[in-house]
């Protein structure tokens, strides 16, 4: 069964890893990055990204609009 799923840190490292072996698995991956650069290279593998300050509220709040089945 297909979940959604959000992976935090999915900009390197081991959150992208993840994020790229979710989506081969046919999951929606929503791959949460630090920089717009770091959310094009996901996107640009298939794999749906936001970027999130989260030094900034106003950026969080980007994240209120998704509802992924596991975080």
């Amino acid at each position: 069964m297909q979940k959604s799923i959000m992976i935090t840190g999915a900009g390197s490292g081991f959150g992208l890893g993840t994020a790229l072996q979710l989506q081969a698995d046919k999951h929606h991956v929503i791959g949460v990055c630090q920089t717009e650069q770091q959310a094009k290279d996901l996107a640009s593998q298939g794999v749906e990204s936001v970027v999130v300050d989260i030094t900034d509220a106003k950026s969080i709040e980007k994240l209120a609009s998704y509802t992924p089945d596991v975080l």
